[in-house]
């Protein structure tokens, strides 16, 4: 019996196999100041996410403070995007290592001690919690105060302490496929995790450019290479913008634009846009499943789950995983440091 021939191609593949499981979560084509991508843990299995830090002016919405504000200086910080308890100290401890982080980068800069930073972690309907986004959320407030682009195909994950220490996180496994899905190449994973990548199958691993880092300094030497050719601090400039010079009063090191009523030494806003595993330490996004394979020194999810969807449709409840142990007390971060303010 003679059959017809059928052509299989991209665009008509879901007329076979139905529509295909997972979407691309890639909001942005390119990379700006202030959006980071960082990595995420779901029952549903990794997912990219991004953090956004938009600075605002005292001209921007009510001058009343709202819910999720809080003032450590002169400068305040919003956070948004159903953050559990843990994911909003990591804010807290994000933002305090970042104001002592640039000043030693460029003591001019002003930004994030003057200005008003709203950080929001999209999809806003789905709860998050856990430390694994600590270097992202402070990769995302350097971005913006001093207006640097994040390397492109880039993501990371990895607890922050208030010394810059960064630390071992949950979900491996689940994380390097979710960049593999996005086409990201360049991965910067806590040093405690190498042996949970090095476990993982060749073909998971092949085609990545993975970076293990013990501190902050290494993922920023990272996430924004621009920098190692200039000096520490100061944005590059191109020919042209460095033949005419930074504007009258503008600090070096800043943004040769400062926006009306905007403090000088920070860039201008960002514009808004988008940038966490199970287990131990990490961000977990959307509803909590069976959890993946314990680590060597994991614990198991602590608190009740949050009631709602997932990243990418709604599934049910989240809830925030554990911490793993805690880092050995440090001493203040050089030079002077303000102290964070709880919520």
């Amino acid at each position: 019996k003679e059959t017809d021939a059928v052509s299989v191609t991209q665009e008509n593949l879901t007329n076979f196999v139905d529509q295909p499981p997972w979407t691309s979560s890639r909001l942005f084509e390119r990379t700006q100041p202030g959006v980071v991508m960082g990595l995420a843990w779901t029952a549903m299995g990794g997912a990219v996410i991004f953090v956004e830090a938009v600075g605002r002016s005292a001209e921007q919405g009510s001058s009343k403070p709202s819910k999720g504000d809080f003032k450590p200086t002169g400068g305040s910080l919003k956070v948004t995007g159903q953050l559990g308890g843990v994911m909003n100290e990591s804010c807290e401890i994000a933002m305090t290592f970042s104001r002592g982080f640039i000043k030693k980068q460029n003591p001019n800069n002003n930004y994030l001690f003057e200005s008003a930073i709203h950080l929001h972690v999209p999809e806003g309907a789905t709860p998050k919690d856990g430390p694994s986004a600590g270097v992202t959320l402070a990769s995302a407030l350097l971005s913006l105060a001093l207006n640097l682009n994040p390397k492109p195909d880039l993501a990371m994950t990895g607890e922050l302490t208030l010394t810059g220490k960064v630390l071992k996180v949950g979900g491996i496994k689940e994380k390097v496929i979710a960049a593999k899905r996005e086409n990201l190449k360049t991965l910067i994973f806590p040093r405690g995790n190498m042996r949970d990548f090095e476990e993982l199958p060749p073909n998971v691993k092949e085609g990545l450019d993975v970076h293990f880092v013990d501190d902050y300094d290494q993922v920023f030497k990272i996430a924004f290479p621009q920098q190692l050719g200039a000096p520490q601090g100061a944005p590059q400039e191109t020919p042209d913008e460095a033949s005419q010079g930074a504007p009258e009063g503008v600090p070096k090191g800043a943004p040769n634009e400062t926006p009306e009523g905007a403090p000088q030494g920070g860039p201008q806003e960002a514009t808004p846009g988008t940038l966490g595993a199970p287990s131990t330490g990490s961000t977990v996004v959307g509803p909590q499943g069976p959890p993946p394979p314990p680590e060597s020194t994991g614990g198991a999810p602590q608190g009740p789950p949050a009631a709602e969807s997932p990243l990418g449709g709604p599934h049910g409840p989240s809830s925030p995983d554990s911490t793993e142990g805690a880092p050995e007390e440090r001493g203040p971060l050089e030079g002077p440091q303000p102290e964070a303010a709880s919520q």
